[in-house]
């Protein structure tokens, strides 16, 4: 009998970091090690990927690039149209080109936060870069962003993309990553790490989330708005906020600085379901058809006058 786990996960109501909990714990009781473990999210992240890379012949070639796209000799455009054909125009792809809008006609960001244990973003958002900006003389244009894995990696003057609940890169030739390009060891998606993160108010990823949470306005995309943690430091940043508007302006007005995009439900009563139940973490919902509307809305939030 073959088992529906998507049935089952909802069925039994835990949240996916206590299903990766369970699965850890059976896997260190039945003699396994965490770093065996850490492989087989690893397999589990990339693992579809590669083997429709290997249909392109581009097995290898992605595989090093996502390592180091920087580093190796610049193949962006191979690995451009690989993601194009098989994965459209998803919320990834949108993003990696919006993200390389020219500065002068749009926005950019301060910083972008992800919760991903991957490091596609950064991957593609370099890809696009060396294909529209690489010259003869530059083959390897000036990066725009710069990877964060850990509290002491500089960003200098590059927009920086925190990876707060840390990363896995594939490996190469079965072997670890370097330690600047993985943050496995700082992994945030088992129960007990999201417990200690909790109780413990001078974490990186804390302080760094409540950092952007009360000096910017954030855009969330693809976020279920369901992690605790979040809601919590989201909680925290709009009561200071409403606190410094009331003792400076007397305004008692909720104030709602952040966005958070998702295609609105058929269902009205359920779209004002989902405005009421982020309202008080200074959380307005930006409307969307779909997601393969994201980069022209993006575009249209960040186009400078």
């Amino acid at each position: 009998m073959k088992l529906n786990l998507n049935y089952k996960i909802k069925k039994i109501g835990f949240s996916n970091d206590s299903w990766i909990q369970a699965s850890l714990n059976k896997y260190l009781h039945d003699g396994g090690n965490i770093d065996a473990f850490y492989k087989i999210l690893e397999d589990g992240l990339y693992s579809d990927l590669l083997i429709r890379a290997d249909k392109y012949k581009l097995k290898i070639t992605l595989n090093n690039f996502l390592n180091s796209p920087r580093k190796k000799e610049p193949i962006p455009s191979k690995i451009i149209d690989f993601f194009e054909t098989e994965f459209g125009n998803t919320t990834l792809l949108q993003l990696a080109r919006m993200l390389n809008a020219s500065p002068e006609e749009y926005e950019l960001p301060v910083a972008i936060i992800s919760l991903n244990a991957d490091i596609l973003l950064n991957s593609l958002i370099n890809a696009y870069n060396i294909k529209i900006n690489s010259t003869v003389r530059q083959p390897l244009p000036e990066e725009s962003y710069k990877l964060v894995l850990r509290s002491y990696n500089q960003w200098s003057n590059k927009i920086p993309i925190f990876h707060l609940h840390g990363s896995i890169t594939p490996a190469q030739n079965h072997k670890r990553n370097p330690v600047e390009h993985d943050s496995r060891d700082n992994l945030i998606f088992l129960e007990s790490s999201y417990t200690q993160i909790a109780g413990n108010m001078y974490s990186w990823a804390q302080s760094n989330f409540l950092f952007y949470a009360s000096n910017t306005t954030m855009v969330f995309i693809g976020l279920s708005m369901t992690a605790p943690n979040i809601r919590r430091w989201l909680s925290w940043a709009h009561n200071q906020m409403n606190l410094k508007l009331q003792d400076k302006r007397g305004i008692t007005k909720t104030a709602t600085r952040h966005i958070w995009m998702m295609p609105k439900p058929i269902d009205l009563s359920l779209a004002k379901f989902y405005e009421n139940s982020v309202n008080h973490l200074g959380i307005k919902i930006g409307w969307i058809n779909n997601y393969r509307e994201i980069e022209e809305t993006l575009k249209f939030l960040t186009k400078k006058l």
